[in-house]
C-alpha cells in the first residue's frame, strides 16, 4: 500500500491509501474520514490508483479519481461527494 497526498487548495487533503480506498481531511481537524464506499459520497468502495487536483483560473479545484473496475469519478467539493464521468471498464 502506497499513501499519495493531493491538497485541494481549500483547505483540506485528500490520501489515497491504495489497498484501502481514498480518505479525506479538513485541516482544521484532527482525523481522516474514508470516502471510499461512505454512503452519500459517490464514489465506490475499494482501492483509488489514481487521484488528480486541477486549480482553475477562478480558484477552484477539481478532482479526478480513478477506481479500478469503475471508471473515473469528478468532485468539485474538494472531495466531499463524487459523481461518475466515464470509462467504467478501465
Amino acid at each position: 500500500s502506497s499513501l499519495v497526498p493531493v491538497v485541494t487548495g481549500t483547505g483540506t487533503v485528500l490520501v489515497v491509501a491504495t489497498d484501502f480506498g481514498l480518505y479525506r481531511r479538513d485541516l482544521s481537524a484532527d482525523n481522516y474520514e474514508l470516502i471510499s464506499g461512505n454512503p452519500g459520497t459517490g464514489l465506490p468502495d475499494g482501492q483509488v490508483l489514481d487521484l488528480v487536483s486541477i486549480r482553475r483560473n477562478d480558484g477552484s479545484t477539481i478532482v479526478y479519481a480513478g477506481v479500478p473496475g469503475q471508471g473515473v469519478y469528478r468532485s468539485t467539493d474538494a472531495g466531499a461527494t463524487w459523481s461518475f464521468v466515464g470509462l467504467r471498464e478501465t
